[in-house]
């Protein structure tokens, strides 16, 4: 619902113009462009990239984040060992092979 919101925002995207009265005090006047619907698409296109690649930056933010936490966790407790997690270990085999099933032969 967002992203429609935004876009249509962007389909009357207005265009700030300072004018001059005569009273010599610049004013703000919102102009309307006329988008064709290609620029609009663009416009859009853009929008969406650009977030996008916002959201993406956040996620490595909180990837790296995560892992000094992890790397911490590991350099300072004493309970850490290295060794396949419990949801690794659930199975109880090894992961067999195509030797191991069939032979060398």
């Amino acid at each position: 619902m967002e992203q429609i919101n935004k876009a249509l925002e962007t389909l009357v995207a207005k265009e700030e113009k300072v004018v001059k009265d005569k009273s010599d005090a610049p004013k703000k006047v919102f102009m309307e462009e006329r988008l064709s619907e290609k620029q609009r698409a663009r416009r859009i296109l853009e929008e969406k990239e650009r977030s996008e690649r916002e959201e993406a930056r956040a996620q490595r933010k909180r990837n790296i984040a995560l892992l000094k936490q992890d790397k911490f966790i590991r350099e300072n407790d004493e309970n850490w060992k290295s060794g396949p997690s419990a949801a690794c270990a659930k199975a109880g085999s090894s992961i067999s092979t195509f030797r191991d099933r069939h032979g060398e032969n």
